[in-house]
């Protein structure tokens, strides 16, 4: 039970990181210009990579580190076709 709560806490956290970048992404987009999504899969893959360090941090360090994993997961967009 354990392994599968952290999994959802690890899958959550990543959902939302990556809602954030793409709210960003839209915030600098241009009119009529392509649209982007962010990849969730590469956002899962980076996750693994990077989540480790989270439990560890606190306080403004933590949010920090967020804002940078953020950035990091806002690079991995792909555009939309239609």
């Amino acid at each position: 039970m354990q392994d599968f709560h952290a999994k959802i806490l690890a899958s959550n956290l990543t959902a939302a990181l990556a809602l954030a970048g793409q709210w960003n992404l839209e915030k600098t987009r241009r009119k009529n210009g392509p649209i982007y999504l962010i990849s969730l899969g590469q956002a899962c893959t980076k996750m693994k990579l990077y989540q480790a360090k989270l439990w560890r941090l606190t306080g403004i360090p933590l949010a920090e580190y967020l804002r940078k994993l953020l950035l990091l997961l806002s690079q991995f967009k792909e555009q939309v076709r239609t």
